[in-house]
């Protein structure tokens, strides 16, 4: 063959094989197992996203992450690599990944309480905190701290057997922070975050009413018609429970509305739980994470057990701690630490 067609011939076939190439899909995981990130860098990129979501969740400074392969919770891709994670508008971590942690007291947030600032057996918590004490303690003390010296200790004590029934709407008992005013409330788009360390000694078992019902995180504030409308997430007989009330006016108000979905198990017992919450009044919705996992069985989104509908009002208070209705057989107790609030997801300490 004459040398100038046979380097036509070369290059021909050179050709042809870069365009193969070029056009093969590259082979790599599934989106069924750990799928393959986006590039890193310095830009904000997208988050993994993975099983049932909740709003938009974080996104992740880098590249696209991988999906998960169904609905349900699993192990969605990991993000891409470079930069740093931020907290997003929302978001379940039932199956896109591990959330990051954040610091102690995240910049910007609106308050961050650590106990470290308080007198050892104060009970008095001002200007973050006012209580409610109904046949309980409400102290700082330095038996269980989550980090540093000092944690606030919330009991409260059984019913003895020849204790009243109570005949109102308030609490039997209680032992709990309440937050109103700046600088959480009015709460912009009447949506805010929280997010708490909590030890929990032990869920306390039916007594002579039957199962008790207790409230650990409420939100609460007045309907246009004046009802007095509240948002709760606790536990009751070992199980959770998203709770919602109306009342015709005031605390002590027996309930013209309350319902909501219980499921279980309830909060793990003797041991430190990141605790997230978001109270969104502007869907009419209520989420709750533990340890970064979603909450679903009591997730609420408008409309949730009872056959009724969640109307959220202005939230103008919040509650943190022990509050229950029905005798207990045992002294409950709780430790809380590292408290924020704020007005995005704040996301867990590191350990």
């Amino acid at each position: 063959m004459p040398p100038k067609i046979a380097r036509l011939a070369v290059a021909a076939s050179l050709f042809a094989m870069l365009a193969c190439s070029a056009s093969k899909t590259p082979e790599g995981p599934t989106d069924s197992g750990q799928a393959t990130g986006g590039a890193g860098g310095g830009n904000t990129g997208t988050g993994g996203a993975g099983g049932s979501a909740v709003g938009s969740g974080g996104s992740a400074a880098g590249g696209s992450g991988g999906q998960s392969g169904d609905d349900a919770p699993g192990s969605g891709g990991n993000g891409g690599s470079g930069g740093t994670i931020v907290g997003g508008t929302g978001g379940s971590d039932a199956g896109g990944g591990e959330r990051p942690t954040s610091a102690d007291c995240p910049a910007g947030a609106l308050l961050c309480d650590d106990f470290e600032s308080y007198a050892a057996g104060s009970s008095d918590l001002s200007p973050n905190w006012t209580s409610e004490i109904i046949g309980g303690k409400v102290a700082v003390e330095t038996g269980k701290p989550f980090r540093g010296a000092k944690a606030v200790h919330l009991t409260t004590t059984l019913s003895p057997a020849n204790e009243p029934v109570r005949t109102n709407g308030g609490p039997l008992r209680a032992a709990t922070l309440i937050k109103t005013g700046a600088p959480l409330f009015p709460a912009p788009a009447n949506t805010f975050w929280g997010r708490a360390m909590v030890w929990v000694t032990k869920m306390p078992p039916a007594g002579r009413m039957g199962d008790v019902h207790s409230s650990h995180i409420e939100a609460s504030g007045m309907l246009p018609n004046g009802r007095l409308a509240k948002y709760g997430e606790g536990i009751m007989g070992g199980q959770l429970l998203a709770g919602y009330t109306q009342r015709p006016a005031t605390e002590n108000d027996l309930p013209l509305v309350d319902c909501g979905p219980r499921a279980g198990p309830g909060i793990p017992e003797g041991r430190w739980v990141c605790v997230e919450w978001q109270i969104d009044g502007t869907k009419n919705a209520m989420h709750m994470w533990f340890d970064t996992k979603l909450q679903t069985q009591v997730d609420v989104n408008g409309s949730m057990g009872g056959n009724c509908t969640w109307q959220a009002p202005p939230f103008d208070k919040l509650f943190l701690g022990w509050r229950h209705s029905q005798p207990s057989p045992i002294d409950t107790e709780m430790w809380m630490d590292n408290v924020v609030l704020d007005t995005k997801r704040v996301n867990c300490p590191a350990p």
